[in-house]
């Protein structure tokens, strides 16, 4: 299917995280007028595992296995995106090598995940974080969280201060993410500033204020609600993300994604969200 035009990229192993990656993706690719393109990560070569069939069993072996997952996976996207193109692609290697292989003509990449809490364990560590880290284009983890239909429609996007060599550019990349993702979803907007404790500087709060300001003219037909809240960024976003249909994420200062391997804002959201989290760079 690499046909020089822009897709959706979703990961999937066949597990009911992934599958609801896969549906979550598919819905995503028909809102864009974007094919779907399916990934998975077959690692039993690298371990020099035999994936040939087993003499006498038509169908056996982990290469069919592999091939029988991902044409399941094509057909859960159709049910959910009839008239969506998807393509499939059997990627030798681990998850992420395999799917930042696939990344660099996807408008975005999605992969699933079980919301999980710091005791439990790093699993989405393992895979989001690293692609958040370093895919060409903005990553979404969708977790069991997804809102459903009687939800109000809204999306949330996090705006905790300006990281001064980043933020510009950074501010830009998020806010088109989360204005584009309010549009095509008929959504309320949510932009929560959250000032903390000790709140900040009147000047400083102006000046983000006004750059959402630009956005909103570029984008008349989005409502937006603004919210600054005294409170902590992770506090603020996962309280206003309850029933949200996307939580929208930045680096360097907008969410932290610097700052994911340290408990920051970013890591805590992908363990706790109420929602899908969507991490946008500056460069994606």
């Amino acid at each position: 299917m690499r046909t020089g035009e822009r897709y959706v990229l979703v990961g999937t192993d066949g597990s009911p995280q992934a599958d609801r990656a896969v549906e979550w993706a598919a819905a995503e690719a028909a809102r864009r007028g974007r094919a779907l393109r399916i990934v998975h990560g077959f690692i039993w070569p690298l371990l020099r595992v035999s994936t040939a069939p087993v003499p006498g069993i038509e169908g056996s072996g982990l290469r069919a296995a592999a091939e029988e997952l991902l044409a399941e996976a094509a057909r859960l996207a159709r049910t959910v995106a009839p008239d969506v193109p998807v393509g499939t692609a059997l990627e030798t290697g681990a998850p992420v090598p395999a799917l930042l292989a696939e990344a660099d003509g996807a408008d975005l990449l999605v992969i699933g995940s079980r919301r999980l809490d710091p005791v439990t364990g790093l699993i989405v560590g393992s895979v989001g974080v690293e692609l958040a880290a370093c895919a060409p284009c903005p990553v979404v983890v969708v977790n069991d969280a997804i809102a459903g239909p009687g939800a109000g429609r809204h999306v949330v996007v996090g705006i905790d201060g300006f990281d001064y060599e980043h933020g510009p550019a950074q501010a830009a990349a998020v806010l088109d993410f989360a204005f584009d993702a309010a549009e095509r979803r008929a959504a309320e907007l949510v932009v929560v500033h959250a000032t903390g404790r000790h709140g900040h500087s009147g000047a400083e709060e102006a000046s983000i204020w006004s750059m959402v300001g630009e956005w909103m003219d570029k984008h008349p037909d989005v409502r937006v609600r603004q919210v600054t809240e005294p409170a902590t960024p992770a506090t603020a976003l996962l309280t206003h993300a309850a029933g949200a249909d996307l939580l929208v994420l930045g680096a360097h200062g907008w969410g932290g994604l610097a700052g994911i391997l340290h408990g920051s804002v970013s890591r805590q959201a992908l363990w706790r969200a109420p929602c899908p989290v969507a991490v946008v760079r500056a460069h994606t």
